[in-house]
């Protein structure tokens, strides 16, 4: 009898180890259910876009869903806020733009820390912006639109989002630009009036649907892109630096985040699988090339030890170029 009560207190003991009994619902079982991604954009826009096709390829990896929920907004902070108030059980995870974090709690007071409400998940790419105006304006460079605009200094509009419209408020000063901004909820209306020709410039990202396209062919015209070299999608596009405008990193990261709190294996499995997307060579081809991205990825680790050097990145960018009243 004390035998077999032995045995019976040793299997008990294997089987609390390899199955897992008392343990969390993590592990090889994670994402039990779908998992909610909120996105600061409107639906339609070129973030919108790829974060869709993560959420496809994911499924297709894992077999579970991605919920896309967008929450657009506050220049990105109504996601965001929405994200620091979710559950921290994993199956939340979050687009979060440096604005969020190093940008706009520098400039106004918003409803979260942005030190402590988040957890870092991974850093998901690089995303390129470019200065368009629309063909109605008669310009066809830079040098034309800034003669332009002086001569019409109440005639031209823009649009912009977050920290591209600091930007541009930057190009104003650099340059003499004479141009007034304009507020849309998101790029996909934006791009609607811009090209209806009620919006005269615009400066989306390369990814809007369609936008590499229009600037290629003339529908639009492509008048320069930040930094100091051309992208390959718009290569008749010339850069900052060659249109005489100072050397200036205004390259955004847009990165993965999940509520502070969430289960480090839920962080964990995210991070791998959404590197591991990225650096397929098909989702290149078809999403991150045609958007302008340059893909990143990368550990939970790796991602905290780019934020706390990016910091100082954000409060030059905040300084630089402060947001208008």
């Amino acid at each position: 009898m004390r035998n077999l009560l032995h045995f019976v207190r040793a299997l008990c003991a294997t089987l609390v180890l390899t199955c897992g009994i008392g343990a969390p619902a993590f592990g090889q079982a994670y994402p039990s259910r779908p998992v909610n991604f909120i996105l600061p954009v409107p639906p339609g826009g070129a973030l919108d876009i790829l974060a869709r096709a993560l959420g496809q390829q994911f499924a297709q990896r894992t077999g579970s869903q991605i919920l896309i929920e967008n929450r657009p907004g506050a220049d990105f902070l109504i996601a965001t806020e929405a994200c620091s108030r979710a559950k921290p059980d994993g199956y939340t995870m979050c687009m979060i733009l440096r604005d969020s974090l190093f940008i706009s709690p520098l400039l106004q007071k918003v409803a979260y820390d942005p030190d402590k409400a988040f957890s870092p998940v991974t850093n998901l790419v690089y995303l390129q912006n470019v200065l368009v105006a629309h063909n109605s304006v008669g310009v066809r460079n830079f040098k034309e639109l800034v003669e332009f605009s002086k001569k019409n200094p109440e005639k031209l509009n823009y649009a912009a989002f977050g920290s591209s419209q600091m930007v541009m408020e930057w190009v104003k000063q650099q340059s003499g630009l004479m141009m007034t901004f304009v507020r849309y909820k998101g790029q996909a209306d934006a791009n609607k009036d811009f090209l209806g020709g009620r919006l005269e410039l615009f400066y989306p990202a390369i990814g809007n649907a369609g936008l590499a396209g229009d600037i290629n062919s003339g529908k639009v015209v492509g008048i320069a892109v930040p930094g100091n070299k051309r992208m390959p999608q718009i290569p008749n596009v010339p850069s900052f630096t060659e249109i005489g405008l100072p050397s200036f990193e205004a390259r955004h990261w847009l990165g993965l985040f999940m509520p502070a709190g969430s289960p480090r294996e839920a962080i964990n499995k995210m991070a791998a699988e959404m590197t591991a997307i990225l650096r397929l060579p098909e989702f290149n081809e078809k999403i991150i090339f045609p958007g302008g991205y340059d893909a990143l990825g990368g550990t939970p680790e790796e991602f905290a030890a780019f934020l706390r050097d990016d910091r100082k990145v954000g409060e030059v960018f905040a300084k630089l170029a402060p947001r208008p009243e």
